[in-house]
């Protein structure tokens, strides 16, 4: 593939990217409005419809990689793990700077440690360098559990969950008839994966252009980019004074991430997870999945400067690592091998 390729590359990745925001958001912010009509409860589309759509750009994502032939898969893990770490690190972390973002105590006693837990799962199944069908299956359960003990703890407790309901910020045609809503509806829906799939054989070609590898375009561009939707939603949330929405959308993000992205794809298809990942960007995720939830003990439920300054930098670390490591800068001697590849061939040997 010649150099002459590269601007094409970097369209599909810009349009795919730009593809995934604009569809998500016209299919979340559509689905949403068509609910209300049918009669939903605002609570409802927020655990449901919300949850779910903004997850949708990386679980298509994800299984497009898996099932493209000319790709490794890699890309698939890298998004979701990527995403996670930029939904605490980075989203989490810059919220935290801009405003201090009050944190329920029922979110860290039931869904922050439900996360963690999720995380741990994701790693134990990814240790052999593939989540299979059957692994794929549990997550899904998980899922189902997940979702469930949301609707019912909404329905029962509406009080509860009334100020972290986003659906609001997703309703944005009321103004137009049931058609144009659907025709948005419709157009997203073909959007998305069209997108999709632009994203990931762009992707793909810029990393076998520059002889990098898929997992690194997942972990930082595509994860990025994936994020886009949260990150929206947490900008809105803090401009609107709807400061507990950013924390709990973070977290149920992460959450349907893990359960129903790498569930789905590698119930479809089993997906790789090369074990280089347990050496560094495994550690980070767990790592700043758990340091909010250390720190905000501290601070009176809120998530402050002191979570958010060691969120952005521990970020800022891991951005500058995975480039230095796809580049081959980062060496551990006196193998020569990146310092990743060495300490997974360790862990092998163990």
């Amino acid at each position: 593939m010649s150099d002459s390729a590269l601007p094409i590359l970097l369209l599909q990745i810009v349009l795919g990217l730009a593809g995934l925001v604009v569809a998500g958001y016209g299919l979340v912010s559509s689905a949403s409005e068509l609910a209300s009509r049918l009669g939903m409860s605002p609570i409802m589309i927020g655990l449901t419809i919300v949850a779910l759509g903004t997850s949708l750009p990386e679980l298509l994502v994800s299984i497009l990689d898996n099932l493209n032939p000319n790709t490794s898969g890699t890309l698939a893990i890298g998004n979701v793990v990527g995403s996670n770490i930029a939904n605490i690190g980075l989203i989490l972390g810059l919220g935290s700077l801009i405003a201090a973002l009050p944190i329920q105590r029922r979110l860290l006693t039931r869904e922050y440690p439900a996360m963690l837990l999720v995380s741990v799962v994701l790693v134990a199944f990814s240790i052999d360098g593939t989540v299979m069908p059957w692994e794929g299956a549990i997550l899904l359960v998980g899922l189902a559990i997940f979702m469930t003990y949301s609707i019912a703890f909404g329905r029962a407790h509406p009080e509860a969950v009334e100020s972290a309901d986003d659906s609001d910020f997703w309703q944005r045609f009321g103004h137009w008839g049931p058609t144009a809503v659907l025709v948005v509806l419709g157009l997203s829906l073909v959007g998305m994966p069209l997108s999709a799939d632009a994203l990931v054989n762009g992707a793909g070609g810029l990393a076998r252009l520059f002889g990098i590898s898929e997992l690194f375009i997942g972990l930082s561009i595509v994860a990025i980019g994936t994020s886009l939707p949260e990150l929206a939603t947490t900008l809105i949330a803090i401009r609107q004074g709807e400061r507990e929405i950013a924390v709990g959308n973070l977290v149920g993000s992460n959450m349907l991430n893990i359960l129903a992205i790498v569930g789905i794809t590698s119930v479809v298809k089993p997906m790789p997870a090369p074990v280089s990942m347990l050496a560094f960007d495994y550690p980070i995720m767990l790592l700043s999945s758990a340091l909010p939830f250390l720190v905000v003990w501290w601070t009176g439920f809120q998530a402050r400067r002191s979570v958010g300054i060691p969120l952005v930098c521990l970020y800022a670390v891991f951005c500058w690592s995975v480039v230095l490591n796809a580049t081959g800068r980062w060496y551990w001697p006196p193998e020569g091998l990146p310092l990743f590849e060495a300490v997974a061939r360790l862990a092998d040997g163990i």
